[in-house]
C-alpha cells in the first residue's frame, strides 16, 4: 500500500478495504486478516485498523462472528450498489475537478484515451 502523507491513514486503509471489496478482489463471505495481522503487515497501530474494521461494520461491509473472525458480506446485491455509489462519487469528483480546470471534453477525452495535445 502506497501511503500518502497528506490522506490519514486510517482513512486510506478503509478506502483500500472498500476498494477492495466492491472490486471483488476481497470475495463475499470470505475471511478477512485479523486486526493484529493487518496492523502488522502495514505497519500500523491496531486500535487504527480496530477502528477501520468497526466502521466498516456498520457499513455492512462486513460482518463479525465474534472470535471466529471478521467476514466480507455475503449480499452480493448490496456490494454492486456500493460499487455504483463509489464510481458515481468519484465520476462527480473528476468532474468537478476537470470543470475547475476549464477543460473541454475534448481535453478530458484525450487525457483519458492517452492522447497527445494538438
Amino acid at each position: 500500500m502506497d501511503i500518502n502523507p497528506n490522506i490519514s491513514i486510517y482513512s486510506q486503509i478503509a478506502e483500500m478495504l472498500r476498494t477492495d471489496i466492491i472490486s471483488g478482489r476481497l470475495i463475499p463471505g470470505t475471511k478477512v486478516e485479523s486486526i493484529r495481522d493487518l496492523a502488522v503487515r502495514l505497519s500500523v497501530n491496531p486500535n487504527t485498523i480496530k477502528r477501520v474494521y468497526q466502521e466498516l461494520q456498520e457499513e455492512s461491509l462486513f460482518h463479525s462472528e465474534g472470535t471466529g473472525g471478521t467476514f466480507v458480506t455475503n449480499d452480493k446485491d448490496f456490494i454492486a450498489r456500493k460499487r455504483r455509489e463509489f464510481a458515481e462519487m468519484k465520476a462527480n469528483q473528476f468532474r468537478t475537478t476537470m470543470q475547475r480546470l476549464n477543460l473541454t471534453p475534448e481535453d478530458i477525452r484525450a487525457l483519458i484515451m492517452g492522447e497527445d495535445e494538438r
